[in-house]
């Protein structure tokens, strides 16, 4: 079975795993009597995988130090509004609203988010956090589990007539036949 693609896999971490393996076939099989095993150099390797020397220096001390080289180191920048679990918890807050049949406003994902940050005394998420959000969860795109505000301004506009005659037939009907509220 083919292994699955890994979008941290850069080069540099590419290079970094042939070394390791290298020096660790080297130092396992180096016994006497034996041919010791050739081990590219870092400078070699760099240039062959058109990288930096420090970046594989790098990454060879995380390994060396006992850390994944597939977990990537972290980043500069802002961190993210949601924690991992937070962000577990919406996806799936939003797909159980879908699968309901009721897809999820802007809004309410808004608010979920801002009370799962409240939870950690946290500040609100900003105005443009759910098209972020949703930028990072494609798969809730592509099932329409959010429903564009406009689809429910549109609906809010109707006339408010026929809804104000059904409760006038509604009141009727419960006069007519002698039903009270607790009958309902």
């Amino acid at each position: 079975m083919p292994r699955q693609c890994d979008k941290n896999m850069t080069a540099a971490k590419k290079a970094t795993k042939v070394i390791f393996a290298a020096q660790q076939r080297a130092g396992r099989f180096n016994r006497p009597g034996k041919e010791p095993s050739a081990v590219p150099s870092i400078r070699q390797l760099a240039r062959q995988y058109n990288i930096s020397n420090t970046s594989i220096h790098r990454h060879l001390r995380a390994l060396r130090a006992g850390r994944n080289l597939r977990a990537s180191p972290d980043e500069g920048g802002r961190p993210r509004s949601l924690t991992e679990a937070e962000d577990v918890a919406l996806g799936a807050f939003v797909i159980w609203l879908h699968k309901s049949g009721f897809p999820a406003l802007p809004l309410q994902v808004k608010e979920t988010a801002n009370y799962l940050r409240s939870i950690r005394g946290q500040p609100p998420v900003s105005k443009h956090f759910v098209r972020s959000w949703l930028a990072d969860h494609p798969e809730l795109q592509k099932k329409g589990a959010i429903k564009p505000v406009k689809l429910y301004q549109k609906r809010a506009k109707l006339d408010p007539a026929p809804v104000e005659d059904f409760f006038a037939q509604y009141q009727a009907a419960l006069r007519d036949h002698n039903i009270g509220p607790s009958e309902i």
